[in-house]
């Protein structure tokens, strides 16, 4: 993500109209999380580990684990993005830019929904929003070795956008099946309030 961001800002200074967009609400946490504190409760068997270089040409998570739920394995990755405090009167336009691109880069040349957003959710985490989308099937190198991705993404004003992407082969992973059934008993719902603003 941090490459195509420097990308992104490498086409824009190459324009004329470059001064107009330089300042940008959201920017990624560059080095380590000083710029944006989040509270994390990780769970003793979720595994830490540094994803592999060349698995991050379009995605560089800020932290990432290999976890099982459900008698299924998978990933868990946090994305995080800093508040800059730039004066905006709706921020959601960059708010569904930052989504929608993390989303595109995992998808690959797969689809992916519409971030669905709930009101109620945001508070488990003490965001001000909070929002869900799958990814099937996914097709990126970040993604590699997997076929599904859930992308859940909490917005703080002032603090920024946390990012988490479950990667999963199977879906009960997730404590779901392939038509969006969930099981409120799945594991993966016990243990889904990983962080919090």
């Amino acid at each position: 993500m941090k490459k195509i961001f420097l990308a992104v800002l490498f086409s824009l200074f190459s324009c004329s109209l470059f001064a107009q967009f330089m300042e940008f609400h959201f920017l990624p946490v560059w080095n380590g999380e000083e710029n944006m504190k989040i509270a994390y409760n990780i769970p003793p068997f979720f595994e830490e580990f540094t994803l592999p270089e060349e698995n991050m040409p379009e995605v560089s998570p800020d932290r990432s684990f290999k976890v099982k739920f459900n008698g299924a394995e998978g990933e868990v990755h946090f994305i995080l993005f800093s508040d800059t405090g730039v004066d905006e009167k709706n921020p959601m336009k960059e708010l569904d830019f930052w989504n929608s691109l993390i989303m595109q880069n995992i998808a690959g040349a797969g689809r992916f929904s519409k971030m669905q957003y709930k009101e109620q959710v945001a508070k488990d985490f003490k965001a001000d929003l909070f929002g869900l989308s799958w990814i099937m099937p996914v097709s990126s190198n970040f993604a590699r070795n997997y076929k599904y991705a859930y992308v859940d993404s909490s917005y703080k004003k002032g603090r920024g956008i946390c990012m988490r992407v479950f990667l999963m082969n199977d879906t009960k992973f997730a404590g779901t099946d392939l038509n969006g059934n969930a099981d409120a008993d799945a594991e993966f719902f016990e243990y889904y309030k990983t962080f919090s603003f």
